[in-house]
């Protein structure tokens, strides 16, 4: 003798739950839409003359800095929900505002570089693409560091 399940039975949710695992592996696979508006400069950054939007977080893992007298070397990488292109205006219109010169932009491979010098020292912006816990965003790596010969290129 055959059983069959009644729509009060466990067949009578398969139709359902498949619906719904499919709506929500579809849901992975969309396009978040990235942030392109304007972003705004915390009023607390972590190096006073290098903004950082708002709504952006330092990737501690990826970030380290020095100092000591009248020397500073600061690596340090920020993520956000914001298109690349978008988090690259806010850095080029944004560096010049804590008088910082720009030297350079270039836009290579995905990723936006940017260079600028203040007295004796030099800062480098690159913005790339980069998902953190299945969030699209752009992660913003400033490097500053004395611009004399013979300075170490980089912390690592």
């Amino acid at each position: 003798m055959s059983r069959r399940l009644s729509g009060n039975g466990i067949g009578g949710l398969w139709r359902p739950g498949v619906a719904l695992l499919l709506a929500a592996l579809a849901g992975l696979g969309c396009r978040q839409d990235l942030r392109t508006t304007p972003l705004t400069p915390s009023r607390t950054p972590f190096v006073r003359d290098v903004p950082v939007p708002i709504s952006f977080e330092l990737v501690n893992a990826l970030s380290r800095s020095y100092r000591t007298n009248g020397f500073r070397m600061v690596r340090h990488s920020y993520w956000g929900q914001a298109a690349p292109v978008t988090v690259y205006a806010f850095y080029r219109d944004q560096m010049p505002r804590n008088d910082w010169q720009l030297l350079s932009e270039q836009h290579m491979q995905g990723a936006y570089h940017l260079a600028f010098s203040k007295g004796e020292e030099t800062a480098t912006v690159v913005v790339a693409p980069e998902r953190r816990a299945l969030r699209s965003g752009a992660l913003a790596t400033v490097t500053v560091q004395p611009a004399r010969a013979g300075a170490p290129a980089e912390i690592r």
